[in-house]
């Protein structure tokens, strides 16, 4: 996910304490007209509000970027015997904010954790960048060092607990509901599917660039797991397809973990790679399409799963009269120079709109330019906000 600059803040206090809210005239109001289950959605809220400590145990280097290294950091709690932190793991969609003093700035950074929970220690993915404040600040620090870490919240809070700068003092607060709705729980997910029973997605189309790749690992090791524990419902599967953008071969994050994942799926995760600068012979190995990701690359991608999947369907069952998941829609070319929105428009043609939105998810992670172009093939295909998610 992209990093957040919430500004300069007051650290005392900077945040309402959970003590505080039962005070509060908004909070009586709510307390009045909804009684236990508002205080128990305020008390959630004001548990994941609160920053605490935790110190850096470990960090490796998880690409071969010499420019842009991308490392990974592990942080364990400072107080583990505290029973007032989030003990859940991490779902796919959730973040953390990180705080910490920084050239005399109190900066807070918004991250992906890949793994772990608040109560013990996780890990992130940070890309080190030349002037980035909090990158070069984490990459700069010894095994021990101390930060800030809050949460967890979902990608759909986003707006509900984001920082106000606030006057001259710049103080910045949480910003308490002023209506019935509360902060998605963080026993919920925007990322999984609400109408099944453990979550997952029958088709999972990902798309994402850089370290953008982070959301889409939470999604990844969540489906493996939920497949390998599920036994009422063996019989359904899930099918997972990332298309993963980067310059170079060298920029891509973890690559040992995304081919173990690759080939332990069982034929459940296919991963396809673009690159701008194609890699060397000796890396043909990869699945890959030369290029970035646009419109054209897009379609290229839904046309070869579909041409795939409806191979496989006329194997297994020759004799059946089964529509495959794709509606059929012309072969790809490339965009006509001049095309907006790089999507070659055709009286006669239609583009694929496949499967039930309860039953098929899109989920988009990458630089906001890539974002916007996914989002506009997206919509110049047919689909609707509700079918798939930008995270941002």
């Amino acid at each position: 996910m992209m990093d957040m600059v919430i500004g300069r803040i007051n650290e005392n206090p900077p945040f309402i304490e959970s003590d505080s809210l039962p005070n509060s005239p908004i909070f009586m109001s709510f307390s009045s007209k909804f009684s236990e289950g508002i205080k128990h959605d305020y008390n959630t809220m004001s548990q994941r509000a609160k920053f605490r400590r935790y110190k850096l145990t470990s960090r490796s280097t998880v690409n071969n970027s010499k420019k842009f290294p991308v490392v990974k950091f592990t942080f364990t709690r400072v107080f583990q015997d505290e029973k007032d932190c989030w003990d859940e793991a991490f779902l796919p969609g959730q973040y953390i904010e990180i705080k910490s003093r920084i050239k005399g700035q109190v900066i807070v950074r918004s991250y992906t954790p890949i793994q772990g929970r608040l109560s013990k220690s996780f890990y992130i993915y940070v890309k080190i960048y030349p002037n980035g404040l909090m990158s070069t600040h984490l990459n700069e620090q010894l095994k021990g060092v101390e930060i800030q870490v809050r949460g967890p919240f979902d990608v759909s809070d986003r707006n509900k607990f984001m920082n106000n700068v606030q006057g001259e003092t710049r103080r910045t607060s949480i910003q308490v509901p002023i209506s019935s709705t509360f902060p998605t729980s963080p026993t919920k997910s925007s990322l999984i599917n609400p109408d099944s029973v453990d979550g997952r997605w029958e088709e999972l189309f990902m798309i994402c660039g850089g370290t953008g790749i982070s959301p889409m690992l939470q999604l990844i090791k969540y489906h493996l797991l939920r497949e390998s524990e599920s036994v009422e419902e063996r019989d359904r599967k899930t099918r997972m397809y990332l298309l993963y953008g980067n310059r170079e071969i060298d920029d891509v994050i973890d690559s040992n973990a995304l081919r173990e994942y690759e080939r332990s799926s069982r034929g459940m995760l296919e991963i396809i790679y673009v690159f701008s600068v194609p890699p060397p012979n000796e890396s043909n190995e990869l699945s890959y399409l030369q290029g970035s990701i646009t419109s054209d690359i897009i379609q290229k991608w839904f046309s070869d799963i579909k041409a795939k999947n409806s191979a496989h369907t006329a194997r297994q069952s020759p004799t059946l009269d089964f529509s495959p998941t794709f509606q059929p829609y012309p072969p790809y070319q490339y965009p006509q120079v001049g095309s907006p929105s790089g999507i070659i428009h055709s009286p006669t043609s239609s583009f694929p709109k496949y499967g039930s939105a309860r039953n098929t998810k899109i989920a988009v992670c990458g630089p906001p330019e890539m974002m916007l172009n996914v989002k506009q093939t997206l919509t110049d295909m047919g689909y609707s906000e509700r079918e798939y998610i930008l995270l941002i």
